[in-house]
């Protein structure tokens, strides 16, 4: 049984760091976009 690895594109990655520093709060946007 094997996990397979989402691959991110350097854009999406930005917009995620972006929007957890505006808004202070890194595991809220992680579950926003399905990432926790």
């Amino acid at each position: 049984m094997s996990i397979t690895r989402k691959k991110y594109t350097p854009e999406f990655k930005e917009s995620i760091v972006k929007a957890a520093v505006e808004t202070g709060n890194v595991s809220l946007v992680a579950r926003q976009h399905g990432l926790a």
